[in-house]
Formats: C-alpha cells, structure tokens, sequence
C-alpha cells in the first residue's frame, strides 16, 4: 500500500458508453492459502480505514487515452478453493471531466494471488480495517469482475489489485488496473497509468 492505487485497465464506448465481454480465464489455487480480504481504504488521522477511492489513468486505445477511472473496493478472495467475491463503484471519465459511463462492479472469479514481503508497521498508521486475527500484507490479487450501470450488465475485465507495503519487491506498483471490453466491441481500455487516491490494502486471515 505504498500509498498509492493501482489495478489493470476498464474500458468503454465513446458514444454510446456499453460495455462487453473480457477473454475468459482458468482460476486456480492452493488449498494452503488463507482467505485474503482487499480493499481500497483511506488515510484518516494516522490510520487505514475502508471506504477509499482510488483513480487510474487510461493509456491506450486511441481515443481513450488521459480517461480516468475511479473505483472503491472491498472483497475477499480464497485461492485455495479458487474463489473471489466483492465488489464496488466505478466512473469513467473523459479528461474533460464528463462522465461516460458509472455504476457499480461486482467480482465474478478468482484469478491469482500472489503474496508479498512489505511491513504495514513500516507506515506507522494504525489499521483500522482489519481485525487480531487479520494481518496486513502486501501482495498482487488478480479477479475478473463484470460491470453493471443503470441495472444493466455493460461490460466485463480483469483487475489488479496491487499491495506495495514498505518493504515489498522492487518495481511492485501500488494500485490498480483494469483491462475491460465494452458489449459489442472488441476493444481494450489499459487503465493502467500510476493511480491517485486511496492506496489498497490486503489482509491474510489465517
């Protein structure tokens, strides 16, 4: 959580704003991993508390490019029965500020989890979100998730959520992206681009 967001690129119509279907992938897991909670979470007087938002920046296609999206998240993960649920709020903008499309997200599967070495006491915040039998950790969670605007179900695609607590590998980003396929199209929003807001958070209930 180095105090920043990042997760793997959504995407959307230009015109129209309706989203599609994402290429499908295997989930899978180790029946010894825990169950991982995620969140994007906010800063308040010293101490990590649920409820962030967190924005990414678009860098490609043509056309989409300077786009933002911003999300807030809160979920649980089992890699071991290789199953995710959760879910939360997107909007994406266009860089002059309009909205193109927004509503909510919800996870549909599990993809990979992967964790790392990082200290949340190194950031001397309190942790607010979890609980004595949850640790804080850094790590890579990756799920796919469908989005849904106006009761309709506009678009599916991955996301990374991205833990870099002090300590973890050189070159992790903290955040998210989303890579997305709007409904009838074939084509990939990368928001991908350093994110601002809420940095994320995990946590390894053991």
């Amino acid at each position: 959580m180095r105090s920043r967001s990042s997760v793997v690129g959504l995407l959307c119509l230009a015109a129209a704003v309706v989203w599609g279907t994402a290429v499908p992938s295997t989930a899978g897991g180790d029946s010894r991993q825990p169950t991982v909670r995620f969140d994007v979470v906010s800063i308040v007087d010293g101490a990590a508390v649920g409820g962030g938002t967190a924005v990414s920046t678009a860098v490609g296609p043509t056309g989409f490019v300077g786009d933002t999206l911003t999300i807030t998240a809160t979920g649980t993960a089992e890699p071991g029965e290789g199953e995710a649920s959760g879910g939360g709020t997107f909007v994406h903008e266009a860089p002059d500020g309009s909205v193109k499309v927004a509503g909510i997200y919800t996870v549909t599967r599990f993809v990979s989890w992967t964790p790392t070495s990082g200290s949340f006491a190194a950031t001397t915040l309190i942790d607010a979100v979890g609980d004595a039998s949850e640790e804080a950790h850094a790590g890579v969670l990756q799920v796919r998730v469908r989005f849904w605007s106006g009761g309709n179900a506009v678009g599916r695609g991955l996301m990374t959520i991205t833990c870099a607590l002090p300590g973890a590998p050189a070159g992790l980003e903290e955040g998210f992206t989303v890579i997305a396929t709007p409904r009838g199209t074939d084509l990939h929003i990368r928001f991908t681009e350093k994110t601002v807001g809420g940095p994320t958070l995990f946590h390894v209930l053991h």
